[in-house]
């Protein structure tokens, strides 16, 4: 007669955890590696990219720009803002025509309204229904004073009611 495994004697003889066949560790750590490999390549090159536009830009502007200059001078004396200001400005040449028309402009910005917001829309759509109401129920001159008038939409309506009324009239009277 023959014993039955115990379950120890199963599991020592099965795999441990998954199949061989379905999962390859090398490939798993050869795309890892190659994935590791290319991001540090793009990195070096992103650098190295970075660094020739600097190089590039510092060759064909060496004049440091306004806020490099701002920076520069706030920093190198030491100074509050007020007294970096008024230093800067004591340096600077007398403004063109340009500069004077981009202080203009910049004033301009400074100044412009801010965009105007429905804040009751409530009170807004009551006060469009009455404009409505009051331009098809009341007398309106329309253009100069004597030159055209409105009249109330219902009054309108029986003015042409009328006016076919009496063109189909004469009409079938005509035809009798």
């Amino acid at each position: 007669m023959q014993r039955s495994k115990t379950k120890d004697e199963i599991l020592a003889g099965a795999p441990h955890g998954h199949e061989e066949g379905e999962v390859a560790v090398n490939g798993i750590v050869v795309f890892l590696a190659a994935l590791a490999a290319t991001c540090l390549l793009v990195f070096v090159i992103c650098y190295f990219l970075r660094g020739g536009m600097q190089y590039f830009v510092e060759k064909t502007n060496p004049d440091p720009t306004y806020w490099q200059k701002k920076q520069m001078s706030a920093d190198a004396k030491g100074m509050d803002e007020k007294k970096a200001a008024y230093m800067r400005a004591k340096d600077k040449p007398a403004p063109t025509e340009e500069m004077e028309i981009q202080m203009q402009l910049d004033q301009a910005v400074q100044r412009f309204p801010q965009p105007r917001l429905q804040t009751d829309d409530a009170q807004d759509m009551a006060a469009m229904h009455e404009h409505e109401e009051h331009m098809l129920n009341d007398y309106m001159w329309i253009g100069q004073p004597g030159n055209r008038v409105t009249i109330p939409i219902d009054q309108a309506i029986e003015k042409v009611v009328a006016s076919k009324a009496i063109k189909t009239e004469s009409a079938g009277g005509g035809a009798q």
